[in-house]
């Protein structure tokens, strides 16, 4: 299997998919779409596709349209839902970071996102976190007893 991606997308984008979303998957072979020349290949292709660089798009689109199989689609940096989503004609599924409303391709599924820092190099964030939840309830409890009395 084949994840493709844009030498310009962001590393910690490309490393939460391949180390989170796909970890799982044991013959994963990580390419950059502009070294990529396997057309005739039968392996599943994992394209991702970022559009919030007009660059990226441009890149992940022409490759997308010159590929004549179908692919696994990841979309993330979809925030504002706006989108071309002619993409997605010759995804088998799509993963997208952000569910959108307007969407109604039954192949299309809700990812979780990563996080900009690359939290997979820090495990401070972790503990960071849970001084954060802890406080976040401690306030919320708070907030809920003073209500109530």
């Amino acid at each position: 299997m084949y994840f493709l991606y844009s030498r310009n997308q962001s590393f910690f984008e490309i490393e939460y998919i391949e180390k989170v979303l796909l970890s799982k998957v044991s013959n994963l072979e990580k390419i950059p779409i502009d070294s990529f020349n396997d057309f005739d290949t039968n392996e599943n292709i994992i394209l991702y596709f970022s559009d919030s660089d007009e660059k990226i798009s441009h890149e992940i689109k022409t490759f997308a349209k010159k590929f004549d199989k179908r692919y696994f689609l990841i979309h993330i940096s979809d925030e504002m839902l706006e989108s071309d989503y002619s993409i997605y004609k010759k995804a088998i599924y799509i993963f997208r970071g952000y569910y959108s409303p307007f969407i109604k391709n039954k192949n299309c599924f809700t990812i979780p996102i990563g996080f900009q820092s690359g939290f997979l190099q820090d495990n401070s964030y972790e503990s960071s976190l849970k001084k954060r939840n802890w406080f976040g309830v401690s306030l919320v409890s708070f907030i809920v007893i003073e209500n109530i009395c």
